[in-house]
């Protein structure tokens, strides 16, 4: 059965539902109605490690947590360069009242791209896992994004979430509910696309969710409240084990791993509300980039490490799907809807992928040549594009 948070977000989801004629003019050009993500966050190369039966490192122990950086009232912030080279690192400045303030405050953007047909030559590649609900809890499904071969991974009676590829397209980790209707304690799983096996990552009791590779797929980032009464962002070997906490303020959802390996994004509500904020892998360098009303969760980067992907506003008046340019802190709207959530970019460049009335839709990552994909179930969402 399905968990009452949950729940209630399918209940505004259906009440949402009958506004479709209202909205059919924008479907028709490629506008987006978007199902609402879970409470977790607003909610989503070498080879990956052999697979273990069980990780027992972390066993409910306490992690060593890595002390946030004291970042002086005025600073400079190093960004992430498209061409990835340490030297050519392009330099935005900004001036905070405090060690933690926000970068910019962001110009956003009004010009909207028009959707575009988009010829079954030039569309992405790879593959795409989200989460589908099968009518009875929510699974983990994989698809093309041409609309072929689809696969349902999970079923089971409990809620599985958050599912992530690995860059090498052979595991994909996510997180299930360990009792049905609790969601007091979720555990994060990795699941093997050539065996089927499904093997545990953590066994701590505790809330874990939003895992996320890093590029050379020998480490995982996720979000947990071990040993806490917030949740904070924390890495692992991908087999469970050596976890790490990286943020000790506020609570800390969504992390993502940018294609470089250098950076992880998340959310984070230290300062007040949730934004989106940035920091090194090793947890260094922690900074706000946004300050939006209504942000959201989960969250991607583009393959050249130049845009970050997320949502915010208020679901069913203004929440969009926007990006913000590191170098600038230049904020642009993708989406019109009101509805759109949960993004996430093609690890080949140029596409993202969100959830819109309870579809996945994928359009080039300035919001063009959108089209959505079949329905798998009643509600398709939190999409993870792979190889």
């Amino acid at each position: 059965m399905a968990s009452s948070s949950f729940s209630a977000n399918r209940q505004v989801n259906f009440a949402l539902s009958g506004v479709g004629a209202i909205v059919a003019f924008w479907v028709a050009i490629g506008g987006f109605i978007a199902f609402g993500t879970p409470a977790f966050g607003q909610g989503n190369n070498s080879q990956a490690p052999a697979p273990t039966a069980q990780a027992s490192a972390n066993n409910g122990q306490a992690a060593t947590a890595t002390s946030a950086p004291q970042l002086a009232a005025t600073r400079t912030q190093t960004v992430p360069d498209p061409t990835r080279t340490q030297a050519s690192n392009q330099v935005a400045t900004a001036t905070a009242a405090s060690a933690d303030t926000v970068v910019a405050a962001p110009t956003v953007s009004d010009s909207k791209p028009a959707a575009t047909q988009v010829s079954a030559a030039n569309r992405p590649q790879g593959q795409i896992a989200y989460t589908c609900y099968d009518g009875i809890d929510d699974e983990i499904c994989i698809i093309k994004p041409d609309g072929s071969g689809l696969r349902q991974l999970t079923s089971n009676d409990v809620e599985d979430y958050y599912p992530s590829f690995s860059n090498d397209g052979n595991w994909i980790a996510f997180a299930r509910q360990m009792t049905p209707g609790q969601s007091s304690r979720f555990e994060l799983f990795r699941i093997n696309l050539k065996t089927d096996q499904v093997s545990p990552l953590t066994k701590n009791g505790s809330k874990n969710a939003s895992p996320a590779y890093s590029w050379d797929d020998t480490q995982i980032a996720y979000t947990s409240k071990l040993n806490s009464r917030h949740h904070h962002i924390w890495i692992m070997d991908a087999d469970g084990r050596n976890p790490v906490q990286l943020t000790s303020d506020g609570n800390n959802f969504d992390p993502a791993w940018s294609f470089s390996g250098e950076w992880i994004s998340f959310t984070s509500d230290r300062n007040g509300s949730r934004q989106l904020w940035i920091m090194r892998y090793d947890g260094s360098e922690q900074r706000q980039i946004t300050d939006f009303p209504q942000f959201g969760g989960r969250n991607d980067w583009s393959f050249d490490d130049r845009f970050i992907f997320f949502y915010a506003g208020e679901k069913g008046v203004d929440r969009q799907i926007y990006r913000v340019e590191l170098a600038t802190g230049t904020v642009s709207a993708l989406t019109q809807d009101g509805l759109s959530a949960g993004p996430g970019t093609s690890r080949y460049g140029g596409w993202i992928a969100w959830q819109s009335a309870a579809k996945i839709w994928i359009s080039r990552e300035d919001g063009s040549g959108a089209y959505f994909l079949p329905k798998s179930s009643e509600f398709d969402y939190q999409p993870r594009w792979g190889p």
